[in-house]
């Protein structure tokens, strides 16, 4: 497939605005990272920067998911085990409905373990 001659002007305006997506990524995945943002408000209703991120990227923005426990995340998807399955290929754009709320499911029962976990921890102070 032939690639579309495009000028110096148009070749200059796509990587601007391909630079502003990445930035807008960065800065939500930073706002995910330090709890500004819930993972879950950005699978239910995305924004535009994050239309095109990878699922995987978007988990490994949250604190205390690492690459390990990604990859056990989309192999429990991919076994079926929950009557869907995820790549990790996948976009949040891309998702079916049915896969963001399996996913959301996911994150909405970690959050709640994770906070008992965390009020655990105070009160044994």
């Amino acid at each position: 497939m032939a690639v579309p001659d495009r000028s110096l002007d148009q070749r200059r305006a796509a990587l601007v605005k391909a630079n502003e997506v990445r930035m807008a990524r960065a800065r939500l995945k930073a706002a995910i990272f330090s709890g500004d943002v819930s993972p879950v408000d950005v699978l239910l209703d995305p924004p535009a920067e994050a239309q095109t991120m990878r699922v995987t990227d978007l988990l490994l923005s949250i604190r205390q998911f690492g690459p390990s426990k990604v990859q056990m995340i989309f192999g429990r998807f991919s076994r079926g085990s929950v009557g869907v399955v995820i790549s990790p290929s996948k976009t949040v754009g891309g998702l079916t409905k049915r896969q963001r709320e399996v996913l959301v499911d996911y994150l909405i029962e970690w959050e709640g373990s994770n906070a008992r976990r965390r009020a655990r921890r105070t009160t044994n102070v």
